[in-house]
């Protein structure tokens, strides 16, 4: 799946690619809530120490991957389009 595709009934969730992995992505959403510049960046192993935190890219904001929050709602919030 391309970075930012829908991947999700809802349309405010997108495809972002985890670090290090460009052919799997997480199914997340993409809220003004979440701006770039609250995105705090992987370390050099491309981890992420907050909870509840994925290591994704995500260009709209960097270059290199940032840590992005994915709750444990994400499912009910982004069901995957069948």
């Amino acid at each position: 799946m391309a970075q930012y595709e829908r991947c999700s009934t809802n349309a405010g969730c997108a495809c972002l690619h985890i670090a290090d992995s460009i052919s799997v992505g997480i199914c997340s959403y993409l809220s003004s809530i979440t701006v770039c510049s609250q995105l705090v960046k992987c370390d050099t192993y491309n981890r992420c120490y907050a909870p509840n935190h994925e290591c994704t890219y995500h260009p709209k904001c960097q270059s290199t991957p940032l840590c992005f929050p994915v709750s444990s709602f994400n499912r009910a919030l982004c069901p995957l389009i069948a």
